[in-house]
């Protein structure tokens, strides 16, 4: 009888995990870091092996207002992904992660995001407010806030993102 139990509850682990949801367990810069160099490397880790062929990038799967991010490097057990950046001095900046697979199948279905400066304090500006769905069946709980400075009518700049 413990034999069974004991294969019962495995299968019950090994179906929960199929099942589960691929999320950031941790990123570097962690979020409200300041004082960071202006050439660095941003890394996010997430629960369980990225799909390499699905390529999350800054173009696919992450929203951000660094101007220059290099290409993607990933650790050897496939969970870290870290992206070479070049900061601008005092400037807020921010990665929204809206969309991440696993190599196992799971899909990233909630956003995350983290923000961090090179100036050596955060400002102390806030922005705070209501997301609602427009549309029955949409979950505002998903939506990427992102606030904007359009000075120049060819130059938005994004200030900072979070997820709502």
């Amino acid at each position: 009888m413990k034999q069974l139990f004991a294969t019962l509850v495995l299968v019950v682990l090994s179906s929960a995990a199929v099942f589960g949801q691929l999320t950031i367990t941790s990123t570097t810069p962690s979020s409200g870091t300041t004082g960071l160099p202006l050439s660095t490397t941003v890394s996010i880790t997430f629960s369980a092996p990225l799909n390499e062929s699905w390529a999350l990038n800054s173009g696919h799967g992450i929203f951000t207002n660094v101007s220059s991010v290099g290409t993607p490097t990933y650790s050897l057990d496939k969970r870290t992904i870290s992206f070479p950046v070049t900061l601008i001095a005092g400037k807020v900046h921010f990665f929204l992660v809206s969309y991440a697979k696993a190599q196992d199948g799971t899909a990233m279905t909630l956003p995350f995001g983290f923000y961090f400066t090179s100036a050596s304090s955060l400002p102390s500006t806030t922005v705070s407010g209501t997301v609602v769905s427009g549309s029955p069946g949409l979950d505002p709980g998903r939506c990427l806030v992102v606030l904007a400075s359009d000075q120049e009518p060819d130059d938005t700049d994004l200030m900072i993102g979070t997820v709502a």
